[in-house]
C-alpha cells in the first residue's frame, strides 16, 4: 500500500523534479488534483533552450520514480505528453 503524502508535499516534489531536470520554473505551472498532475505553460530550460524528446522521457521517468501512482499530463507550448500510472 502506498503511503499517502500531503498535497503540499506533492507540490514541493513536482517543483523539485522540474528544477532537477533544468526547467525554468518561472514559465511553467502545474496543478495537482488527487493523483493527477497537470503541467502547462512554457516548458523550457533556464537558458531558453527547448526540451528534447529524450529529456521529456527522462522528466516523466523522474516523476514516476519520485511520485509513483500519479498520472502526469502536459499541455505546454512545445509539447503534449502524458504518463498513466499502473495501479
Amino acid at each position: 500500500m502506498r503511503e499517502k503524502i500531503s498535497r503540499f508535499q506533492v507540490n514541493k516534489e513536482v517543483r523539485r523534479i522540474l528544477t532537477r531536470n533544468g526547467s525554468d520554473t518561472n514559465l511553467i505551472s502545474f496543478q495537482v488534483y488527487g493523483r493527477e498532475i497537470n503541467i502547462f505553460g512554457n516548458l523550457i530550460h533556464g537558458d531558453n533552450s527547448e526540451f528534447s524528446a529524450l529529456e521529456i522521457e527522462t522528466l516523466l521517468q523522474d516523476f514516476s520514480g519520485t511520485l509513483p501512482g500519479y498520472n502526469i499530463t502536459g499541455e505546454t507550448e512545445s509539447w503534449t505528453f502524458s504518463y498513466q500510472a499502473i495501479p
